[in-house]
């Protein structure tokens, strides 16, 4: 099958994407973290503000935006630390770098205030946003080995609209905006785009700090998997670097650098309770499963990318669990699509597979 491939796939995902953002937008889930974001974007637009200025300010902008009912959930008088962080201005000064050290988050829904008077819709718009965006991306990615507009439509959704994904475009979170960044630099890197994957890893540390466990092992995969001095150069500096901006970041945060700090209790207890509850209540057992499958069955292998991207995701949510022992799904959205997208491709390009979808003009060869 030649000639100029019909643009059909790519404005039907256009379409149904601008569709289901609207509506994820306008069923936007008020969570509790968009308190101390709105509290962010202020600071960035008044630096000078006090504690307790901004303390106030906040809770004037999330009684005057949200619906009463949320406010009055955000602000329960049943729920101490909820209470503190309203009236109390150590516990919300304690508590608001936390949210700060997302600098690359905060800076992008300061940029989109621009666009409106509201705070909470120009917070809730960065994660319908940059789900939109990983849609398309996705979509990009997909594009280059699934032949059949009908099937690659089908497919993309299917990824997109998993549960998780679509919890993520409706809540205040930095987590979508990270997956596109995170996405995007893998894309790149199989694209050669060695420079490009590396500013955006950088990115993807500014946007989530811990985003550092991906960005250092992204170097370090690219370091040892190439064999040009020059690249190899570069890879060293930009591991460098990720440290650097990580050094700049954590003293923001006021955390002393002591991650079991973060969790009140045994640090091996909050990983053991975590790891039990990920058997009912993530897709991480999903990832392994089709990390397994997919080597079992000989459609991934160590000696070709896609095999090595699934080690590396593992690798990675392995490390930032250890780390960060959480394991909500939200936080390993990136490497869940890189997972799914490697296995997906390596699938539809085994061997034998592609003679039978060849001759339903399924799929091409990249």
């Amino acid at each position: 099958m030649s000639g100029k491939r019909s643009p059909i796939s790519l404005y039907v995902t256009i379409i149904i994407g601008l569709i289901l953002s609207f509506i994820f937008f306008k069923a936007n889930n008020i969570n509790f973290d968009l308190i101390p974001y709105i509290a962010s974007v202020k600071k960035i637009e008044q630096p000078g503000i006090s504690i307790s200025n901004l303390q106030r300010s906040t809770y004037e902008v999330l009684n005057n935006e949200v619906p009463e009912a949320d406010f009055y959930r955000l602000t329960d008088s049943n729920h101490l630390f909820r209470v503190n962080m309203q009236y109390d201005s150590a516990t919300f000064a304690k508590n608001l770098p936390y949210y700060g050290i997302k600098t690359g988050y905060n800076y992008f829904n300061t940029l989109v205030k621009f666009t409106t008077t509201s705070y909470t819709k120009a917070i809730g718009a960065n994660s319908t946003i940059f789900w939109f965006l990983t849609l398309l991306l996705t979509f990009i990615f997909l594009k280059k080995f699934i032949r059949n507009d009908w099937w690659l439509v089908i497919l993309l959704f299917m990824i997109c609209l998993q549960p998780h994904f679509i919890y993520g475009a409706r809540i205040a979170s930095p987590d979508m905006m990270s997956c596109f960044v995170v996405l995007f630099s893998f894309v790149s890197v199989t694209q050669f785009k060695i420079n490009q994957a590396y500013l955006l890893g950088l990115l993807a540390i500014l946007v989530r700090p811990d985003n550092i466990v991906f960005s250092g092992l992204l170097g370090l995969f690219i370091f040892l998997n190439v064999t040009n001095k020059k690249v190899k150069i570069t890879s060293a500096i930009y591991m460098a670097l990720c440290l650097a901006v990580v050094f700049v970041l954590i003293p923001q945060s006021g955390n002393s650098g002591n991650i079991s700090g973060l969790y009140q209790g045994n640090y091996l207890k909050v990983i053991t309770v975590n790891i039990v509850a990920a058997i009912n209540e993530t897709f991480i057992p999903f990832m392994l499963l089709l990390a397994a499958l997919g080597f079992a069955l000989g459609y991934l292998k160590l000696y070709n990318p896609e095999g090595r991207w699934v080690i590396f995701c593992l690798l990675v949510v392995g490390i930032k669990f250890l780390l960060v022992p959480s394991l909500e799904n939200r936080l390993y959205l990136p490497f869940y699509l890189i997972l799914v997208l490697s296995f997906t491709k390596a699938i539809v390009q085994n061997s034998h597979l592609s003679k039978v979808l060849n001759k339903k003009a399924i799929i091409r060869h990249l």
